[in-house]
């Protein structure tokens, strides 16, 4: 998020964070208007780290493999910092598509000055010609379709419509699996501009608001990417909000606050029901208040020990551990450990062969089992010949 102009640049980004913490979203928009901020939420990814490393190698496989595939491509890549810079991209962009002439172009620029305040601005990664327009994809290391994957070649998709140019019905994603997903509109459009209208209107009412995002303790999507003592945490901390709640959701503090349950304290002694809770549920989450409370009052960590019959009915259900067998002779404890992000050295895109079969990701480097009571014994592997020798050891 950047004020470039008198504009409040936002890209899909922007729309993702939003989605997934307020917090991000008003510290981001303070920072662009430099304003005060309490705290900075911790980066989701750090850019140097191997997962960015890799999915810039899957994104240049892709762009190979359209090379391989005989199609002409034009690459726009470069810095896009202010709203000039940007303009001048879009309009590049839209030049080249009108204009034609190239099968793809890398690294397009999308700009939408919407009447709801927000200037969206951002870089599909491939804008590529079809007879039924142009169609937006995108790289992505994930292995399946994930939501801010979605959201993103929808908003960028939107973009170029609003532009007045021809676009596919369809977005197009190259997965880290290989598998190339095609995604309609009609069945996440709507929902990519609901999303981004949400972000508008909450932009439009920070200038009212204070630094920190009023609804800091409700558990959001990030909250697992900061630490404990993040501005969020150490608030959700003094005011002892439900929040703090082990697997509680947000819709589930909702509840409980209509009930006039509050507190991590009050939740832990209320005496329940909660309308539109199931009562399962509630005496869970009861339980687990109780139970932090009581840690952070003695300064230990106490151990509920749930007792449940081995012996049930053919309709009963055996929940958690208790699915597990009565220990035998001859019980095997395996584990193994892997690298999603493993490559054949020397070696562009995904490796094959391994574990997984023909065309498996990733590489097993180690096997490790332990019976009766023996020493763990482990087996390691550091490339596709030994990760197989580990196994049939293993075996």
């Amino acid at each position: 998020m950047r004020l470039s102009g008198g504009a409040l640049l936002v890209t899909a980004g922007d729309v993702v964070e939003s989605t997934a913490c307020t917090h991000r979203t008003i510290t981001a928009y303070r920072l662009a208007h430099d304003l005060p901020v309490v705290g900075q939420p911790e980066a989701a990814l750090d850019p140097g780290s191997a997962v960015v490393r890799a999915g810039v190698q899957h994104e240049h496989d892709v762009v190979e493999a359209m090379r391989a595939a005989g199609l002409t491509l034009v690459d726009l890549t470069g810095v896009t910092a202010d709203l000039g810079a940007w303009s001048l991209l879009a309009t590049t962009t839209a030049a080249q598509l009108r204009g034609g002439g190239a099968d793809v172009v890398l690294q397009g620029g999308v700009l939408d000055a919407r009447d709801d305040g927000v200037t969206f601005v951002g870089r599909p990664d491939f804008l590529v010609a079809t007879d039924a327009g142009w169609r937006v994809e995108d790289a992505k290391l994930a292995r399946s379709l994930s939501p801010s994957a979605l959201l993103q070649t929808m908003l960028y998709r939107d973009a170029l419509a609003a532009a007045g140019l021809a676009v596919h019905d369809d977005v197009r994603l190259h997965l880290g699996s290989g598998e190339v997903l095609d995604v309609p509109a009609r069945t996440s459009a709507a929902w990519a501009r609901r999303q981004i209208a949400d972000l508008a209107a909450l932009l439009a009412s920070l200038p009212a608001r204070g630094a920190l995002d009023p609804d800091f303790a409700a558990p959001a999507q990030w909250c697992s990417v900061c630490e404990d003592d993040s501005p969020c945490g150490v608030a959700r901390a003094r005011a002892d909000h439900l929040g703090a709640v082990a697997d509680l959701r947000r819709d589930q503090a909702r509840r409980l606050g209509a009930a006039g349950i509050d507190t991590v304290a009050a939740l832990a002694g209320a005496p329940g029901p909660v309308p539109g809770m199931p009562v399962p549920t509630f005496e869970a989450l009861r339980e687990q208040a109780a139970l932090q409370v009581q840690a952070r009052e003695s300064g230990s960590i106490p151990v509920l020990v749930r007792e449940h019959p081995r012996t049930l009915g053919p309709r009963d259900v055996r929940p958690g551990l208790w699915l597990v067998p009565e220990p035998s002779d001859g019980d095997v404890f395996f584990d193994m450990e892997g690298d999603p992000l493993w490559t054949t050295p020397g070696a562009a895109g995904t490796s094959s062969g391994g574990v997984g079969g023909a065309g498996a990701p990733g590489l097993e480097y180690l096997f490790g089992a332990t019976h009766d009571g023996a020493e763990f014994t482990a087996f390691w592997a550091h490339d596709r010949a030994g990760e197989r020798a580990a196994f049939e050891a293993f075996v």
